[in-house]
């Protein structure tokens, strides 16, 4: 007997062993992947027998659990904001958390006068301005960057997925020096969300293993200890775009406090 019901009790007692807290729910979304299926058929037909191929691809997913990498690194999605992201070791997973950068952006816009443009400092996967675009359509601007060109890759992959490729700008750089150089004239109100690094060296050996063997140093490490380094950057080039337009310019940021 193959059956699923089996399989999952026998990894989450290894995922268990491995000290993994989600270990009853990285069986079942790994458990899903293996067979395709979504989640809701492991319950109802718990009695269904896998074939040689799916029972080889759970016992790979879980020894690669087993190691600490992350489940969404694994099945190469996460959802954020309602919305299933391509993710890989080149991006930083989408974090619960920072769907209220989204959440704020999109209430600042709808309540803005005028039209918005709505920048993203450090994009990753790009799920923040995806979420954005998606929610709000193209009666804005939109724009993302991040210093890593493979990051912008896995972003653009996410735009053309969810259909909104055509309305983000994407741009490598440092923060929004970008922006800079770019006429804002005819903009009432400019939103900049920005979830950048904020975690200090010293915290940083403190992290668990998924973050620190597999996510990207990059998108979480600050070369200081001081936790705002980067938003301190930010916050000086906003200074310097206030003086280049007329438009109302919001900050929604996610740092070590929160958004």
């Amino acid at each position: 007997m193959h059956c699923i019901s089996q399989y999952l009790e026998i990894a989450e007692r290894r995922l268990r062993k491995q000290n993994i807290q989600s270990s009853f729910l990285d069986a079942e979304v790994l458990m899903s992947a293996a067979i395709n299926r979504p989640r809701e058929f492991l319950y109802a037909h718990p009695e269904y027998e896998m074939t040689d191929e799916e029972i080889a691809k759970y016992e790979t997913f879980i020894q690669r659990r087993a190691s600490r990498e992350p489940t969404a690194y694994i099945t190469g999605k996460k959802e954020f904001y309602g919305l299933d992201f391509f993710v890989d070791k080149r991006v930083l997973i989408p974090r619960p958390e920072t769907e209220k950068i989204a959440e704020s952006a999109i209430s600042i816009a709808r309540a803005a006068e005028g039209r918005c443009m709505v920048i993203d400092v450090g994009t990753g996967s790009g799920c923040v301005i995806i979420a954005i675009a998606k929610a709000l359509g193209d009666t804005n601007e939109y724009a993302a960057g991040d210093i890593s060109e493979s990051a912008l890759l896995v972003a653009r992959e996410n735009a053309k997925r969810h259909g909104v490729l055509n309305r983000i700008a994407f741009f490598r750089g440092n923060l929004i020096d970008h922006i800079l150089n770019l006429p804002l004239y005819h903009f009432g109100t400019i939103i900049v969300a920005a979830n950048l690094p904020y975690i200090t060296p010293s915290q940083y050996q403190t992290l668990e293993p998924e973050i620190v063997l597999h996510e990207p140093r990059g998108a979480l490490l600050t070369p200081t200890d001081d936790p705002d380094y980067y938003y301190h950057a930010l916050d000086k080039m906003i200074t310097i775009l206030s003086k280049k337009t007329n438009a109302r310019i919001e900050r929604v940021y996610e740092t070590a406090k929160g958004v």
